[in-house]
């Protein structure tokens, strides 16, 4: 319970006292604690999260300024804006004496896809560089769901700081095209960020989902991806067993026809192994084990063909005929399950158990280190992530 002291109104400001603590806190009659984001929501009770975003309406930099030096002024900022030839921000926040928030409204809002989402970050990482000197917060800048000051807000005040909250008004929108040639004529790099393959999102998404009843269109909006890209990557799929077309709806005439598909890349979560189940391993290329492996060491009842095959690979090797093809398939799949971000080193460092264990390793003429090192290389420089498909390890010879 808090009461107002009115005899210590101090520049538009007073102190509420608590009678439990003791404590004093300075406040004001004005929002000060007005925050707004530069994103609108798809539901409003979803959260404000990056799963929620429905469109984002702008750009947005808070400049804290760098430790040691002078703080910069309005004037700073307005000059630097005309040195690079950038559009003026529709708003610019200074909240305290060096700290700002620069905001860039745009003309019409921008669907949040994840081609637009890499769009915005690429131009909100060129804005951090341009404005390096101000000392902004990357971290800040770099989240689209980061709350600023209220621009829309009247008079406000910083009580942390002890001091008003200046918002200048500008009333120019602008567009990020814009924005992205004017970075383009002061040579500002546009750093490149990888996009996730299609297939690659399809198939991350098969793994999770083991029956599939939505339409091309229905399932290609989930996934951030056209019809037209489904058209041309589900074939593909079903050509390489990876799903199937397990039962067929309606007809040509009144209902429309649609297919209802299984996964056979779903990964069970993971469950306490049942003893009494009985789960075969053997593999054919796969050296057999001397002393027969417990099905207490298994954690899953069933697994991927690479994942199964990566597991009997380390643990019994390959047989003399089959080291070079195992040992990249292997690879592959490591790769994939770090996200495409090993290295050789380590990458060659897990395939050196499997290649240990093998079939007259090391022998004259046979799979030696250097063999090893061009198998790794091949791996690294593949532009494929994902691991290879049920079709392809069963004409290799390596399905499980």
């Amino acid at each position: 319970m808090v009461r107002e002291n009115p005899a210590r109104q101090i520049h538009r400001y007073f102190t509420y006292k608590s009678q439990y603590t003791g404590k004093s806190t300075v406040t004001s009659a004005r929002r000060n604690y007005s925050r707004r984001q530069i994103v609108t929501l798809r539901i409003w009770k979803g959260g404000c999260g990056k799963d929620n975003i429905a469109f984002v309406i702008g750009l947005a930099l808070e400049l804290d300024g760098i430790e040691g030096e002078a703080p910069k002024s309005l004037y700073d900022v307005y000059l630097h804006l005309d040195d690079h030839k950038l559009p003026l921000p529709t708003y610019i926040n200074e909240t305290s004496p060096g700290h700002f928030h620069l905001i860039w409204l745009f003309q019409k809002p921008l669907p949040w896809t994840p081609k637009n989402a890499r769009y915005w970050e690429s131009q909100e990482r060129r804005l951090v560089e341009v404005f390096a000197p101000f000392g902004p917060d990357i971290n800040a800048c770099l989240n689209p769901v980061q709350f600023y000051q209220n621009w829309t807000q009247l008079n406000p005040y910083n009580h942390k700081r002890k001091c008003d909250i200046n918002i200048h008004r500008t009333g120019h929108k602008t567009s990020m095209s814009a924005i992205q040639h004017a970075l383009d004529r002061a040579g500002v790099l546009n750093e490149w960020i990888p996009r996730i393959p299609a297939e690659t999102l399809i198939r991350q998404d098969l793994r999770q989902r083991k029956y599939i009843t939505e339409t091309y269109t229905q399932w290609g909006k989930r996934l951030g991806l056209s019809k037209r890209t489904m058209d041309r990557v589900i074939p593909k799929l079903i050509e390489n067993g990876d799903l199937i077309k397990e039962q067929t709806r309606g007809n040509n005439k009144p209902v429309k026809r649609t297919y209802f598909y299984k996964s056979m890349l779903y990964i069970e979560p993971r469950t306490e192994f049942n003893n009494t189940e009985k789960v075969s391993h053997e593999v054919t290329p796969i050296l057999t084990p001397k002393v027969p492996t417990s099905f207490k060491e298994l954690r899953y009842a069933k697994e991927t063909a690479s994942a199964a095959l990566a597991k009997a690979f380390r643990k019994h090797g390959a047989r003399e005929n089959y080291r070079n093809k195992t040992a990249y398939a292997v690879g592959r799949y490591e790769k994939w399950k770090s996200g495409g971000k090993i290295c050789a080193g380590e990458l060659k460092k897990r395939l050196m158990n499997g290649l240990m264990r093998s079939e007259n390793y090391g022998a004259s003429g046979n799979f030696t280190v250097a063999e090893l090192d061009r198998t790794v290389q091949n791996v690294l420089k593949s532009k494929y992530i994902q691991p290879l498909s049920r079709k392809t390890l069963a004409e290799w010879g390596l399905s499980c």
